[in-house]
């Protein structure tokens, strides 16, 4: 009988045992939060007013109407601040584009202009040249050397130019958005 009694008090003590480890062995679940992101150039540039000035027409048909079929570049420039791991400058100018997408759209209403919208370029520094810049598309503006540790700018010009044979006059606003993509 001591032999059951024991091996009763040994089964005894395990299935307690077993059951305050059962019990103390408690579960969590561990959930991290956070983002890793590419570092980006800072825009220095606070809000600009571009002047396009008055374009002037001969008349308000046909292709070619306008005096010349765009206007005259009006230049300037966007300032940013690049930390000294920046070997690249993205970005996109983002607004409404007219239909081909490559301009940016005028806006609409009662005694404004149609028939026209804004060209927008950049200077490519590498070759030297003006590139036209389609609406809502990315692009990279400078690459490596072009990309100055701290201060970096990027030369812009924009323009009226026809888009439809028919022209009418009035008012020719358009507001577009530079944005910065991360690299």
């Amino acid at each position: 009988m001591k032999q059951r009694d024991k091996l009763i008090r040994y089964f005894l003590t395990m299935s307690l045992l077993s059951c305050m480890v059962n019990h103390a062995t408690a579960m969590v679940n561990i959930h991290y939060k956070g983002s890793i992101k590419y570092s980006t150039c800072g825009i220095k540039t606070q809000n600009i007013n571009v002047d396009l000035g008055t374009w002037l027409t001969k008349s308000q048909n046909g292709f070619g109407s306008a005096q010349n079929t765009q206007s005259d570049w009006v230049e300037f420039t966007l300032e940013f601040e690049c930390p000294d791991s920046m070997s690249l400058l993205n970005g996109q100018f983002q607004g409404a584009s007219e239909s081909s997408g490559k301009y940016l759209s005028l806006d609409k209403g009662n005694g404004y202009s149609t028939g026209a919208a804004i060209e927008i370029q950049s200077y490519e520094n590498a070759s030297h040249r003006w590139v036209n810049r389609n609406i809502n598309t990315l692009y990279n503006f400078m690459k490596n050397e072009a990309v100055n540790k701290g201060n970096t700018s990027l030369k812009v010009r924009a323009r009226y130019v026809q888009t439809n044979t028919k022209l009418t006059q009035g008012k020719a606003n358009a507001s577009v958005t530079f944005v910065v993509q991360a690299n």
